[in-house]
């Protein structure tokens, strides 16, 4: 089980190829699609966290992540929670 932690993503989730063509130009094509564990497709949607965390100029410059913070929080509350 995944908890996903941080921001919506963009929903630019085709995997794809690109073919070199005989005049030197490239083809870029999809060559699947990525689907949730629901079964929704992921393109143009994106992943939506369990734990919304943006974010913020202040937290840039302060050169903190408050979305790896958070993470390692949920982490230590699963741990604690499956040692009991």
């Amino acid at each position: 089980e995944a908890i996903i932690v941080g921001t919506q993503t963009q929903g630019l989730a085709l995997p794809s190829v690109i073919t070199k063509l005989k005049d030197g130009s490239k083809f870029q094509y999809p060559i699947a699609d990525f689907k949730d564990t629901t079964g929704q497709l992921l393109e143009a949607k994106g992943v939506t966290p369990d734990h919304i965390i943006p974010f913020n100029e202040l937290d840039i410059l302060n050169n903190r992540d408050s979305q790896l913070i958070q993470a390692i929080k949920l982490m230590h509350q699963k741990i604690d929670e499956s040692n009991q």
